[in-house]
């Protein structure tokens, strides 16, 4: 027989509306405010820190398209470095559900791939539209990469 613990948690993750928390890696099978409310995935204190450090260090190639993106030049609010349920966006767009991501060299190798393949399932069961483009697009052909993403939004 399971203890009541269990049964709390077998009914808690369950819940369609709280499905999140099997899958988020920080706050998975926590019983806090955070685990609760889905509304709580969003900038985690635990990675504010770390969102800071990549504002201040942006690739030249994040540089570029949030030049683009900044101050609604698209018609919609972008966010940079916004996490959400244990993970940082390169941008982010609320009112669309829209990620974008820019990929370096280093998502070429096969765990990198399989991590990516694995984010982009955690979010688009939540509902969101992923985008990712690797450098040398952003670089090369800034143009298509907006055109990409205006017919997203």
């Amino acid at each position: 027989m399971a203890k009541p613990k269990d049964l709390y948690r077998f009914r808690f993750l369950n819940t369609p509306s709280r499905t999140i928390v099997s899958t988020s890696p920080l706050i998975r099978g926590r019983k806090s405010r955070y685990s609760r409310d889905m509304r709580h995935i969003h900038n985690l204190q635990v990675l504010k820190a770390r969102r800071r450090e990549l504002r201040k260090n942006p690739t030249s190639e994040e540089e570029k398209l949030w030049w683009y993106l900044k101050e609604k030049k698209l018609g919609y609010k972008f966010r940079r470095q916004h996490s959400a349920g244990g993970y940082i966006l390169d941008f982010y767009c609320k009112e669309k559900k829209l990620i974008v991501e820019i990929d370096g060299g280093i998502h070429r190798t096969k765990e990198a791939g399989q991590y990516d393949q694995a984010r982009d399932k955690y979010f688009t069961g939540l509902g969101y539209k992923v985008l990712r483009f690797s450098n040398s697009e952003v670089e090369k052909s800034i143009d298509m990469v907006l055109t990409k993403i205006n017919s997203c939004l």
